[in-house]
């Protein structure tokens, strides 16, 4: 939905990461994913005085009043027409984590850097040893929180040439978190400001729960505007994992319903020769039964209701969504799509896509501590 707002404030900064003036766009988007890489695109008239500093690679502060953090964007590419420009790009970091490769281990041992332990303290592993402390692959910019806080179920990750990216996200896959990069301030640095990654958890908002507000979009509520439900029956709901080993020898465990008959048994086989323990097998089928879950749902938030975004519920909670004839699910919210022109704002919101085990798990963090946020 349409509504007026204050809209956010992009300031761009030089090559050297010095602010250089406030951007005075006509229209701008940001859409986030809870546990990959931000996309947005802002335009402008090529007549305003800082169009001309407007250039790839170098860095935007995105501040929206409404969350109360400032976002670092990469400028990678710009088109030019006779009147305006068009600006696109990712999020700093998660430019950044997308070319960058896991190459830790990969000349010892097995090859592979493995690493098991709680989701955040595992991320931050990958981003310290491929990244921070090595001086020719790191970054003037990046910085971690100060305390580990241990976010996130307990994950084992084989990581070996992929981008970290990817390394990241099958993480937060396993640990059922999310992630972000956040501008703080630190003096040490000329520019005054560092890109902060922080590990974040969702809560529950479904409207069964108890211990918070329920939030519940619905057209008949006037909260949302359906505009997209796709409900697919799943590729698979047993994963036959084969790991290490050829022939009789090959490992091989099961992941999922082995119970179920007939069309409801959906056998999938997951080719996992990297992998070394019974442990690391059962996660990587657990990843492909989630990649073959494709319920989603997509709304046009309405602003009008009770309850606000992203000030009452944000990105990776659990939230009741009504369909009408199709019933109501209780789904996580995997990306939020915002854009503002002329002080107003749109909202598209999309859920689901994911395992029934991310709704358990949230409920269960939920439960043992209502005000945990990011």
């Amino acid at each position: 939905m349409t509504a007026i707002v204050s809209s956010p404030e992009l300031r761009l900064c030089d090559d050297d990461f010095f602010y250089i003036g406030i951007v005075d766009y006509e229209k701008f988007t940001y859409e986030e994913r809870w546990n990959g890489r931000d996309t947005w695109e802002m335009t402008l008239m090529k007549s305003v005085p800082i169009a001309e500093f407007v250039r790839v690679g170098r860095v935007l502060h995105y501040y929206d009043p409404d969350e109360a953090k400032i976002r670092a964007l990469v400028i990678k590419q710009i088109d030019v027409d006779d009147t305006q420009i068009k600006a696109t790009g990712n999020d700093y970091l998660g430019d950044l984590f997308g070319v960058r490769l896991a190459l830790t281990g990969t000349t010892s041992n097995t090859g592979y850097d493995t690493q098991t332990g709680d989701a955040e303290s595992v991320m931050l592993h990958f981003i310290r040893s491929n990244i921070l402390e090595d001086a020719s692959r790191g970054d003037p910019v990046l910085r971690l929180e100060t305390v580990n806080h241990q976010r996130g179920q307990n994950v084992e990750i084989a990581a070996r040439f992929q981008a970290l990216l990817e390394v990241l996200e099958s993480c937060c896959t396993q640990g059922y978190v999310g992630w972000e990069g956040v501008v703080v301030e630190d003096t040490e640095l000329a520019w005054g400001w560092a890109v902060e990654f922080r590990v974040r958890v969702g809560l529950d908002h479904s409207q069964m729960q108890t211990e918070i507000s329920p939030i519940i979009l619905s057209e008949e509520f006037g909260t949302a505007k359906i505009s997209r439900f796709t409900d697919t029956l799943p590729e698979g709901s047993l994963a036959v994992v084969a790991g290490q080993g050829e022939a009789a020898d090959r490992i091989q465990v099961m992941v999922g319903e082995s119970t179920q008959t007939g069309l409801a048994r959906r056998e999938l086989f997951v080719d996992a020769r990297d992998v070394e323990t019974i442990d690391q097998l059962q996660k990587r089928g657990s990843e492909a039964l989630a990649d073959a879950e494709m319920t989603s749902i997509e709304v046009d938030y309405l602003a009008s209701g009770s309850f606000k975004y992203p000030s009452d519920f944000c990105i990776g909670d659990i939230v009741t969504v009504d369909v009408g004839t199709y019933g109501a699910y209780d789904l996580p919210i995997s990306v939020v799509k915002r854009t503002w022109s002329v002080d107003e704002q749109e909202i598209v919101i999309t859920l689901g896509a994911e395992v029934t085990d991310v709704v358990r798990l949230i409920r269960e963090q939920t439960r043992k501590n209502p005000d945990r946020r990011r």
